[in-house]
């Protein structure tokens, strides 16, 4: 059971506004980039159990280079799949949700943020990170986005 709300999610994500850019570092208010972010907001709501390491070292354009889902795949063992679509305001995706992007016409997702009030969303990116609309920033707008939500319930245990 998890033991986090949504709003403490946002918070969390909003108290890293401001922390510089730096690949793989996970440092609030040192240093942080886009999956070093949503990794740290996630484990220290809880939500990632101590000792999980989620991210490890890659290079900046690893997406031109794999055809492997990785970013996906790691995001997912965290939370599941609720929508996909482009990115657009009408787009349905709640506060606390992870929010991934295929961005700089990469095939594979290579960027993702956290969802406060959808198109609203905290991403990582140089030099900072921010507070960005989804329907309008250069990385999200008109981008296949996929929203996957820690509160949802696997489809395994919906099933009766």
């Amino acid at each position: 059971m998890i033991a986090t709300t949504r709003e403490a999610i946002m918070a969390e994500a909003r108290s890293w506004i401001g922390t510089p850019y730096h690949k793989a570092a996970c440092v609030k208010g040192a240093g942080v980039d886009c999956c070093t972010l949503l990794w740290g907001v996630y484990k220290n709501c809880g939500l990632i159990p101590e000792g999980d390491q989620i991210v490890e070292r890659y290079s900046h354009d690893w997406f031109s280079n794999t055809d492997t889902e990785k970013y996906l795949f790691r995001a997912m063992r965290y939370a599941h799949k609720v929508a996909e679509g482009v990115s657009y305001p009408t787009l349905k995706a709640l506060p606390g949700c992870l929010a991934l992007v295929r961005s700089s016409t990469s095939k594979l997702f290579n960027h993702g943020g956290i969802v406060m009030r959808w198109p609203h969303l905290i991403h990582a990116v140089d030099p900072q990170v921010e507070l960005a609309c989804a329907s309008t920033h250069h990385l999200w707008a008109y981008h296949n986005v996929l929203i996957l939500d820690p509160f949802a319930k696997k489809e395994e245990e919906v099933k009766p």
